[in-house]
């Protein structure tokens, strides 16, 4: 799996100009998927359509009203990987229609990124309590979101922050690329959210936390090599975070049957079974700027696999 671009594709024939834009959106839900869909495409001359449930995910219709040669649609599919999204356009070729070229290509995996970014927004703001649920234990911070001082944390600096992501899982390695990465600076609030977080027990608990906090964050995306950077950041403390998972195909031996020699021994048959593990959950790093113009270069790594994120990705 690599990037947006490098995953894309367009086709051309007498007939017919096709393109396939493919990218991930994350590890999100599938509404805050849809949702962020809804947000880019709000003022595109491809409206989208009514969502229709599939058997292995959601597929959005698109309309072309300025373009009645042209038919498409979106495809969403829940994976271990998070949300992947396939965008299919086929159309009839005039006179007037720009031909399929990478430039274009570029274009809707630029809106693609936007979806994706919009989408994890989404994800952070849902992680505070859903209504309508008074059987739970509420959790709320001590403390008061001071949302003047988070901006002010946020405003235009010179420093810089980049690194790269991976997970290790079942002694394999994997770069966390094209997925969407979170910046929040580090505030007594976020302290508290991290602490609840961590107490709070599913089906009993449930957090209560000010949407404010989760307004005022940067969003970015690691590229095709798991790296990420954070530009124009003031001196101070942040938290990175963000979902990562990987799948790891190996092989065990499975018996299928015994074999008996003359002496009445018996030997097991086996044979190589495929299988696959999954490994999903989030990744994290505190990273301190002193200085202004200071470049501050971190890893991200899942905590139970000391040597990635000890020794880098």
């Amino acid at each position: 799996m690599g990037s947006c671009l490098d995953r894309s594709s367009f086709q051309m024939d007498a007939n017919r100009w096709s393109y396939r834009i493919e990218d991930n959106l994350g590890s999100v839900s599938m509404q805050d998927a849809l949702a962020s869909l809804k947000h880019a495409f709000s003022e595109s001359d491809m409206p989208l359509q009514t969502p229709q449930q599939m058997a292995d995910g959601m597929r959005v219709p698109l309309g072309f009203p300025n373009h009645p040669n042209a038919q498409g649609e979106i495809r969403l599919q829940q994976t271990n990987a998070g949300i992947q999204a396939r965008f299919d356009i086929q159309m009839r070729p005039t006179p007037d229609t720009p031909k399929p070229d990478r430039e274009r290509i570029a274009s809707f995996c630029k809106t693609m990124g936007a979806v994706a970014k919009y989408a994890q927004e989404l994800n952070y703001a849902s992680r505070s309590a859903p209504p309508g649920r008074d059987d739970l234990n509420k959790l709320r911070p001590k403390s008061t979101f001071d949302a003047a001082a988070a901006r002010r944390a946020l405003e235009e600096g010179s420093g810089t922050i980049e690194g790269v992501a991976c997970t290790v899982h079942a002694g394999v390695r994997t770069r966390a690329f094209g997925m969407p990465i979170a910046l929040f600076p580090v505030t007594p609030y976020l302290h508290e959210f991290l602490e609840l977080s961590r107490s709070a027990k599913e089906g009993r608990d449930q957090l209560d936390i000010d949407p404010a906090f989760f307004q005022h964050v940067l969003v970015g995306e690691t590229n095709d090599n798991g790296a990420f950077r954070f530009s124009r950041l003031k001196p101070g403390r942040y938290y990175l975070t963000m979902t990562a998972g990987a799948s790891i195909q190996r092989e065990r031996d499975v018996v299928v049957g015994t074999y008996t020699n003359a002496y009445g021994s018996r030997t097991n048959i086996t044979r190589k079974q495929p299988y696959v593990t999954h490994f999903g959950g989030v990744i994290y790093e505190f990273v301190e700027i002193t200085q202004p113009g200071q470049t501050v270069r971190t890893t991200l790594a899942n905590r139970g696999s000391l040597t990635g994120w000890k020794a880098g990705c």
